[in-house]
């Protein structure tokens, strides 16, 4: 209930996703991990040469992976920009009526004014 205890879960849910990520990404690379530093100089020699970049490659062989991977960084790179959002919320529901709170949430929201006036609609019927 406070912004300690969602800190707590929030970095381990972070730290989660991250590990999945990063064994995925080792499983990927491992399917194709036969020798490296031979793979990596034909790609190398191949790119120089005017050959398709190796990583479409590899997508084109086994697209599920590659989609795989970039669902999950996606998920982690959506999880992590909403964290501020998150903090607010957490702190907004501790003190309903804290106005910087309200001012804070709003400068969240740059760039997006239905948002920004959605955001000033709840804060002026709550407080």
């Amino acid at each position: 209930r406070t912004v300690r205890d969602f800190s707590l879960v929030f970095d381990a849910l972070a730290q989660f996703e991250e590990s999945v990520l990063r064994a995925k990404m080792e499983e990927a690379d491992g399917d194709n991990n036969d020798d490296d530093e031979q793979r990596l100089q034909t790609e190398t020699d191949a790119v120089a040469a005017g050959a398709p970049d190796p990583l479409l490659v590899r997508a084109a062989k086994s697209p599920s992976a590659l989609s795989d991977l970039d669902l999950r960084l996606a998920r982690l790179e959506h999880l992590m920009a909403r964290r501020p959002l998150l903090v607010s919320s957490v702190r907004l529901r501790q003190n309903p009526n804290s106005v910087p709170e309200w001012l804070k949430r709003v400068e969240l929201y740059e760039g997006d004014i239905r948002s920004q006036v959605s955001t000033y609609d709840e804060a002026v019927s709550t407080v």
